[in-house]
């Protein structure tokens, strides 16, 4: 870890420090944080960097010793390497947009966590450390709730479209079948009617009363199901 470190932050879990520190008085968990805070901005502490803050057992079985006998708290180590993977990888990222992005970023990403109270910007980069930094962009997209249409709603599509799908028919199919096709169901009913105009343009709805057999290809004409 380097000796000193320009970054002002670092990822806090608050749940995890209470937990940790809920038999600790206030004052030990003053003199706690206190060193966390030394070991973040000037790496692993000395027996004299301790001893300056306190001398209190129980604070320091917080911490461990390395190899060189200097005072270290494991879980901000991994922290703050988790922190320097992250700005790797977006320094990365931003490689092929030319040296001026990373030049801007660098500004701001030149110490391990890879944010800074100076940039806003930065401060989204402290997300929790289960977040998928690539996650799918469509991951956040709302799903849009099914609504079966009323009579109406279809017979006035149907209109729209000027063609000879029966709304009542349309309608009395799919609540019989509880809006499904098969074992998935009904996410476009406007794409179910084109699907029953096409349908009964070659003939197959017009002679007969609609079985399931009907409308097997539904799925090949419009995307209409719920994942």
């Amino acid at each position: 870890m380097a000796k000193t470190n320009n970054d002002p932050a670092f990822l806090f879990y608050s749940s995890d420090f209470l937990v940790g520190t809920i038999f600790m008085p206030y004052e030990q968990k003053g003199k706690y944080i206190t060193l966390l805070c030394m070991q973040h901005q000037i790496g692993h502490l000395t027996k004299e960097q301790v001893n300056s803050v306190c001398n209190d057992d129980v604070v320091l079985s917080k911490f461990s010793l390395d190899k060189k006998g200097l005072f270290f708290n494991k879980r901000l180590d991994d922290e703050v390497e988790k922190r320097a993977s992250y700005k790797k990888n977006r320094l990365k990222n931003l490689a092929g947009k030319g040296s001026k992005g990373v030049s801007h970023m660098g500004d701001h990403m030149d110490t391990p966590h890879g944010s800074s109270i100076r940039n806003p910007k930065c401060e989204d980069e402290n997300e929790n450390e289960n977040e998928d930094i690539n996650r799918d962009a469509n991951a956040n997209k709302k799903v849009k709730r099914f609504v079966p249409p009323t009579i109406q709603e279809v017979d006035d599509y149907c209109q729209e479209r000027n063609n000879t799908v029966d709304p009542e028919r349309f309608v009395d199919f799919y609540s019989a079948k509880g809006w499904m096709i098969g074992k998935n169901k009904v996410k476009d009913w406007k794409a179910c009617v084109r699907t029953w105009e096409k349908s009964e343009i070659k003939g197959s709805i017009q002679s007969k009363k609609p079985k399931e057999g009907n409308f097997a290809d539904d799925d090949k004409y419009a995307a209409i199901y719920d994942d």
